[in-house]
């Protein structure tokens, strides 16, 4: 798994993650995509293996860093998100 600084995983999450104030953690996008970062998150916590994060990111034909944004973003705001993929699994 990437590993990022402080500083260089905030500047991922600011170019690739479309979160405006007040926003609710567990419904932002991607900034040029519109894809949930919930929905990535789901997916990648659902593929096994070391490679994950690369085969979600091909699975949505997105970029390696937009998909280690999301991840860092979740590490950020893992409570919201897991409460969101909790309903989502419960339906």
């Amino acid at each position: 798994m990437a590993r990022y600084t402080d500083e260089e995983a905030e500047r991922l999450i600011a170019e690739h993650i479309d979160a405006p104030p007040g926003a609710d953690p567990a419904e932002v996008r991607l900034r040029n995509s519109g894809i949930s970062v919930w929905a990535l998150i789901n997916m990648f916590l659902l593929s096994p293996g070391e490679h994950a994060a690369e085969e979600v990111a091909d699975a949505y034909r997105i970029e390696p860093a937009t998909m280690w944004a999301a991840i860092e973003y979740y590490k950020r705001h893992q409570r919201d998100i897991d409460a969101r993929l909790a309903k989502l699994h419960a339906a």
